[in-house]
């Protein structure tokens, strides 16, 4: 990074008016006492630089008692976020990972509590719509469990859940297709105004096992939906390359896409 782009971004970071007035109260809270964060940019072809977004994870990831196994794969979380913002420039999106972890009674669920996080927005997105609506269902995200093991009901598994278990991206470019019953969030989602939903499993190229599901949402509609989709599978699959791990064990047209009611 040249110091130009450095120069930039801590600009950005350390402009607290302009962050503030960026993200509603509630979210800037859980910001300022749990997070840090990241802005990214987008360095043209013409040399001028454009926002694109902020990258999220928890401020106990930055300390040295963490293992170094957790420590390493969260930090590729970070760097596949990251890259994966310039793709989704001027549409109003959450990238959030959802992982694996067991209960006391050794029950298997998905969390994405204090896991990394991030969004394409804009300074000139309505803090009152998108992003509003973006940042709610975040905080909605980071309290809710999706159990995936043999005694999880479909109320229970959701879109992370069947995505971790069946191991194939599941996809809509409007989730009021989904039920309720395959969609638990659908009523928090749609008063946040989401519209596309997509979720791919994460694996670990060693082992080849599902180690976690990234989950993406927008308050756009995408139109022409047939090519994006096949566009997010490329760009997904490039940016997972690049830090040595697998968005999908499938070709693109595997992809389970929810259109008028069915799958």
């Amino acid at each position: 990074m040249d110091d130009s782009l450095v120069s930039y971004t801590l600009k950005i970071a350390e402009s607290e008016g302009r962050v503030a007035a960026y993200f509603p109260d509630d979210f800037m809270k859980y910001v300022d006492t749990q997070l840090n964060c990241r802005p990214v940019v987008q360095n043209r072809d013409d040399g001028e630089f454009i926002f694109g977004g902020w990258v999220f994870w928890s401020r106990e990831d930055d300390q040295s008692e963490h293992p170094p196994n957790i420590f390493d794969f969260k930090d590729k979380i970070k760097d596949v976020l990251r890259r994966c913002l310039p793709y989704w420039f001027r549409y109003p999106t959450l990238f959030q990972f959802w992982a694996p972890t067991m209960t006391m009674e050794g029950r298997s669920y998905l969390t994405t509590q204090n896991q990394p996080f991030a969004f394409c927005t804009f300074d000139d997105d309505d803090v009152e719509g998108p992003v509003k609506g973006l940042c709610g269902y975040r905080m909605i995200s980071k309290r809710y469990k999706f159990y995936m093991d043999r005694e999880s009901s479909d109320e229970q598994l959701g879109v992370p859940g069947r995505v971790f278990n069946h191991g194939f991206p599941e996809c809509t470019p409007n989730i009021e297709y989904y039920s309720i019953k395959e969609y638990p969030l659908l009523d928090h989602a749609l008063r946040c105004q989401l519209k596309l939903s997509w979720a791919s499993p994460v694996f670990d190229p060693n082992t080849h096992l599902c180690i976690g599901v990234l989950e993406i949402v927008s308050t756009v509609q995408l139109k022409e939906f047939l090519f994006y989709k096949y566009l997010f599978c490329t760009v997904l699959r490039d940016c997972f390359e690049v830090v040595g791990l697998e968005f999908s064990r499938s070709d693109v047209d595997h992809v389970k896409e929810r259109v008028s009611g069915t799958l």
